[in-house]
């Protein structure tokens, strides 16, 4: 078991409460978006892509929401938490453009607002944890 899974596992069975770094696997993603659905977690933000929105050590609140009830949370404008393959690592960003793909169905672009370009990569539905609270 990957050592982040194990990490999240000691706190649960502590009873303490889960606070995560944007710095985990995508195996301990799954676990996480299984574990927490239907549930808010905070994440600490790190970098400043997001500022001034959210600044780097700030918490922000995640609620994790399954597949087919959240989609129609997923406008443009919101603020997301997802998995991005290229930097593997969970980054959260704010959704800029909401496209319908065929053979894939509907995807989102993002964007960090300290940014000027939009994210290289459209986010589909499965690597996305939740949207953040406002």
């Amino acid at each position: 078991m990957k050592k982040k899974i194990k990490k999240v596992l000691e706190m649960l069975s502590k009873n303490k409460d889960i606070v995560l770094e944007e710095d985990i696997d995508y195996e301990a993603f799954l676990f996480l978006k299984d574990l927490y659905r239907n549930k808010k977690i905070e994440i600490k933000i790190s970098g400043s892509s997001m500022y001034p929105t959210f600044k780097e050590g700030s918490l922000v609140q995640v609620e994790v929401l399954e597949d087919k009830s959240f989609q129609k949370k997923l406008k443009k404008g919101k603020n997301i938490a997802f998995f991005d393959h290229d930097f593997k690592k969970m980054i959260i960003h704010r959704i800029v453009k909401v496209k319908n793909v065929k053979q894939v169905g509907v995807v989102y672009r993002t964007k960090g607002d300290n940014l000027k370009e939009e994210d290289k990569n459209l986010v589909c539905l499965g690597n996305i944890l939740g949207v953040v609270k406002d």
